[in-house]
């Protein structure tokens, strides 16, 4: 069991307006010494990796003429082909099952092998989260992405109560639906942004 993965995190992001992007949620090609943190083993694992999942040789990523071929092609397989490209990196990695945090795109929706933990951040925070975000760029994004996703849920649900008994009734219907569509828990992000 993978207990932690972020399938398609980027791409969800991606599709969603700039005010609701998480900053880091991107996914840019880049070669295995851009993405090394200069630690020669994590080098070579990512050269590896690479070669199996991409088919990409050392050599050809390595070859600065042949970059942009090579990203065209990553970003195809990020955009058009996720299930598959997710379901072939576990069975290369020898994982059975996949924990999904914080969301999960709709295209891996479905596959037993996949399980999900979803966010509860976005209705935790149904203030006003200013002091939140001034906190910093990290912070402004989370938040920002979280009020964003409180305000498709309120749409998805046709919540418009004006009462705190209100919006704990919706919260409490919202955990209970993502139970009965079978999610193995829940994920609080705020606590990366809390000090001890």
């Amino acid at each position: 069991i993978d207990d932690h993965g972020h399938p398609g995190f980027a791409g969800y992001f991606e599709k969603l307006p700039q005010e609701a992007r998480i900053a880091f949620a991107v996914d840019p090609f880049r070669t295995p010494p851009e993405t090394s943190q200069g630690f020669p083993y994590l080098e070579a694992l990512h050269y590896e990796a690479y070669e199996k999942i991409y088919g990409f040789s050392r050599h050809d990523l390595l070859d600065e003429s042949k970059r942009q071929q090579l990203a065209g092609i990553y970003e195809r397989q990020r955009q058009e082909h996720l299930a598959e490209q997710v379901i072939r990196c576990m069975d290369l990695g020898g994982v059975e099952t996949l924990l999904v945090n914080y969301v999960m795109p709709e295209e891996l929706k479905g596959n037993p092998r996949l399980k999900f933990i979803p966010t509860l951040d976005p209705l935790v925070f149904p203030f006003d989260n200013r002091h939140w975000i001034a906190r910093g760029p990290l912070a402004a994004s989370f938040f920002g992405a979280g009020e964003y996703l409180l305000k498709q849920m309120k749409a998805k649900y046709g919540f418009d109560g004006t009462t705190f008994a209100e919006y704990l009734e919706f919260a409490d219907r919202v955990m209970a639906d993502y139970v009965a569509e079978g999610v193995v828990g829940f994920k609080l992000v705020t606590s990366y942004h809390r000090t001890m």
